[in-house]
């Protein structure tokens, strides 16, 4: 339910004067409140979650992948290059049409003078397209920092030894082959 809060309230900003919530008492601060439309912003993870190829604007590619249970996932074809891991991570919305995934990988080759060790990324999601109730794009932002061997990067004081960050659009990779067509 914790969650659920920060929603809870932009709907009731956003909720049309005068609307009731089913059994709300009219001494209710929630008496103006529409359960239907905070339901529909809480159901908006259901049309984010999935799988998307992030085109980034220096033309490298990730795959993003947001799990419905809040684990994310990312693959990139720079991994090779850099000498890194596959990312792991978190999810949640953020806003009726935003959402915020941290990742962590594990970089094993030195890179560009930074020693190996940890990096976090963090991914600024905003989805657009729907179709049949799932988004179909999605633009934003990530941000990464990486750090020595042995460093917890989200309790560390150290300096990171790298970072990163770029803009990048996407879209859903659809289970049907119509993409491919």
């Amino acid at each position: 339910m914790t969650k659920m809060m920060p929603v809870y309230a932009a709907v009731l900003a956003a909720a049309p004067a005068g609307a009731a919530v089913a059994g709300a008492s009219d001494q209710s601060p929630f008496a103006s409140f529409n359960q239907q439309t905070a339901n529909a912003a809480v159901s908006q993870v259901d049309a984010m979650e999935g799988a998307y190829l992030l085109q980034q604007t220096n033309k490298n590619q990730r795959v993003l992948t947001l799990d419905a249970d809040g684990t994310a996932s990312v693959i990139s074809q720079g991994q090779a290059v850099v000498g890194y891991t596959t990312g792991k991570g978190s999810w949640e919305q953020t806003g009726p049409k935003e959402a915020r995934a941290v990742v962590v990988d594990f970089t094993y080759n030195e890179y560009r003078g930074a020693a190996p060790g940890p990096g976090v990324t963090v991914y600024d999601v905003t989805f657009n397209g729907k179709t049949d109730g799932k988004f179909e794009g999605l633009a934003g932002s990530l941000s990464g920092k990486q750090f020595a061997s042995g460093e917890n990067p989200f309790t560390t004081r150290q300096e990171p030894s790298r970072t990163w960050g770029t803009d990048f659009k996407g879209e859903r990779i659809s289970a049907t082959l119509d993409q491919l067509s």
